[in-house]
Parts: structure tokens; C-alpha cells; sequence
């Protein structure tokens, strides 16, 4: 929850290059369940209702759409910018048995769908791929996609991880890359 997304991005930037010597061919983002906890926490009328305001949204979407051109400006050489949703959380709002997180800071189910959403369009627009987790998770329960209240289980984790190594790969196909080795850096 602490710094900033930008902070965050250029520094795992700097942490990629110099453990690899290269810029990366390819990056994934994926944020907002780290926004939806910070509004928990300082803004917490954000999530205090069922649905997320179309206001939120909007002002949201603008910040989505910041941190993509941030990606892009300190990625300039990747072949793949890379989306992935979030999975829905416990639809019990992430209540623990101390009432922690009684108010779904982490995000309830339809939050969660309406930021995906919004996420799935600013992605698009920007001409970033998407791994979208809706459909990877369609046939699970709750307890079979998630392994605690919100990561996602290994079973989905590798579909996802599956979906990006071909998005990566048609990618750099398609720029006829002639490296042998891929760079694969994940914010």
C-alpha cells in the first residue's frame, strides 16, 4: 500500500535491468486490487457502497490510463504490454474471523467486475493485450480458483501464465525478434 504505482513500476524497472542486463520484450499489469485497499484505508466512501461510482470509475480510468503510458514511456522496446484482470474475491467481502476487512477493502465481487471492465476497455484503447480472468475461472468455484482470499490457485495461475507466453510469443514472432532469449518483466 505504500509509494506510489509509479514508484513501484520504476523500480521493479531498475530491479529487471539490472538483474537481467536488458530491457524487458514484455511487461504485465495488473493493480487495482492494491488501489481498491488503499481507498479502503484513506477513502473508504469509494468502496463503502455495492457499486463502485461512475465517478470512481472515470477518475479511476484516467489513472489507468497514466500508469499504462508510464509503462510504455519506460518500456519503450517491449513487443508485449500485457493487461491481466483480477479474479473475483470471496463473495463473503474477505471478512476474517476479527472482522478485518468487513468492508470488502479488498474488493467485493462487483467492484471487482466493474473495474475489469473498465481495465478491459483503457487496456484496449491503449493497444495492450488482456488476459481476461473471467473466463479462465468461468467453471470454478470460489474455493477452487482462489487459494485464500483472493490469489488466484496454481491451476488458474498457470492458464494465465499459459495465455501470456502466447500472447508474448505471436508477439515477437510478429516483430520478427531475431533474441533467443526472452525478457519477461511483471509489475
Amino acid at each position: 500500500m505504500t509509494g506510489s504505482p509509479f514508484q513501484r513500476i520504476q523500480n521493479g524497472f531498475e530491479r529487471h535491468r539490472n538483474f537481467t542486463g536488458h530491457e524487458p520484450d514484455a511487461v504485465v499489469y495488473s493493480s487495482f486490487l492494491w488501489d481498491m485497499q488503499r481507498w479502503g484505508h484513506y477513502e473508504p466512501e469509494k468502496v463503502a457502497t455495492k457499486e463502485i461510482s461512475p465517478d470512481t470509475l472515470a477518475e479511476w480510468s484516467d489513472h489507468l490510463r497514466s500508469v499504462l503510458r508510464f509503462i510504455e514511456e519506460k518500456s519503450p522496446t517491449a513487443v508485449a504490454r500485457v493487461y491481466k484482470t483480477t479474479v473475483p474475491p470471496l463473495t463473503k467481502d474477505c471478512a476474517s474471523a476479527d472482522g478485518r476487512f468487513q468492508a470488502a477493502e479488498m474488493g467485493r465481487k462487483g467492484h471487482v467486475l466493474a473495474l475489469n471492465a473498465v481495465a478491459r476497455g483503457v487496456a484496449d484503447s491503449k493497444g495492450w493485450a488482456t488476459i481476461d480472468m473471467s473466463p479462465i475461472i468461468g467453471s470454478f468455484s470460489e474455493r477452487e480458483y482462489l487459494r485464500d482470499m483472493h490469489h488466484p490457485a496454481k491451476q488458474i495461475s498457470l492458464t494465465a501464465l499459459n495465455l501470456l507466453l502466447n500472447i508474448v510469443f505471436s508477439k515477437v514472432d510478429g516483430a520478427n525478434s531475431t533474441s533467443q532469449v526472452l525478457r519477461v518483466g511483471s509489475s
